[in-house]
């Protein structure tokens, strides 16, 4: 474990503080009394950072806000990651195409960060708002960057669940997997099961006599378990799918948000197949290459 620095954590309790809620200011003695500081030792740690261009003080209400500075680190950080800017051009052109709300996102740690967004100016699109641009990969969140991960790290995230977790849960969250592995991509929850056993009942029908036993087996699998009552016009609130790096791993996300009701069991591939076109461009831009 890292030897804590004093003055960086008072740091980083400021910057949070002033962060957490967009437009608004505060004075030394607010955040003095939030972080429990001294209003001497907050009033230094300000002037330091006022000094950096990470906060700014509004001399005539004695307040500070986040500094200009933090928008030159933040966006210095997001363009360092592989294939951003072509995925920001897809993600643009898939919110004027399909007529949604879509998202960039990337996991740093364990958790998922937002890179940035499109169509945040409607209210009818349910996109991360911007106190909700870093959350813990907790299963069943992100399953997708696990997807096509080596055993052993897919049993770390499932270890994130928590004492509470059975068997059946963990066999849920498995079979997820293994249904966003198959399909590409992710549409979240419980509908992943309910998906593929759909797509594959739709196979057995155009399949010869000689494939029908390996597909009904594999619908046995994913059936066992799963939860009941899906159907076609299930609601789909998230469509997410990957772009890869050169060793196939995930390298970044997108994320397709649909109105109430837009997108559903019954029509998702219709969103789906130019989302993965998307994803295919960003991957082929970094010299990536899907999982076999």
């Amino acid at each position: 474990m890292a030897t804590a620095v004093p003055a960086l954590r008072r740091a980083d309790q400021i910057l949070r503080l002033l962060c957490a809620e967009p437009g608004r200011a505060l004075t030394v003695s607010a955040m003095a009394a939030a972080s429990g500081m001294s209003k001497a030792t907050c009033f230094a740690q300000l002037a330091c950072l006022a000094e950096l261009g990470w906060v700014e003080r509004e001399e005539s209400s004695k307040t500070y806000r986040p500094g200009p500075e933090l928008v030159h680190l933040g966006w210095a950080s997001i363009e360092q990651v592989p294939g951003v800017d072509v995925a920001r051009r897809e993600m643009f052109a898939l919110t004027e195409r399909l007529d949604v709300g879509c998202f960039a996102c990337r996991l740093v740690g364990t958790d998922m960060v937002i890179l940035d967004r499109a169509g945040a100016e409607s209210r009818e699109f349910d996109l991360p708002s911007l106190d909700a641009l870093r959350v813990p990969a907790t299963p069943p969140l992100g399953s997708v960057y696990f997807a096509w991960s080596p055993q052993p790290v897919i049993d770390d995230w499932l270890a994130r669940v928590g004492g509470t977790a059975g068997a059946p849960e963990f066999e849920a969250h498995r079979r997820a997997l293994a249904a966003i592995r198959a399909r590409g991509y992710s549409i979240g929850g419980g509908m992943e099961v309910a998906l593929q056993v759909d797509q594959l009942i739709e196979r057995i029908g155009r399949s010869s006599a000689s494939e029908r036993l390996e597909l009904a087996i594999t619908v046995a699998d994913l059936v066992r378990g799963a939860p009941g009552g899906q159907h076609a016009e299930y609601p789909v609130t998230h469509l997410i799918a990957p772009a890869f790096d050169a060793a196939s791993r995930v390298v970044l996300t997108l994320t397709i948000v649909g109105r109430p009701g837009q997108v559903h069991g019954g029509n998702v591939e219709t969103f789906a197949r130019p989302l993965l076109q998307s994803l295919d461009r960003v991957t082929a831009a970094i010299g990536g290459r899907r999982p076999a």
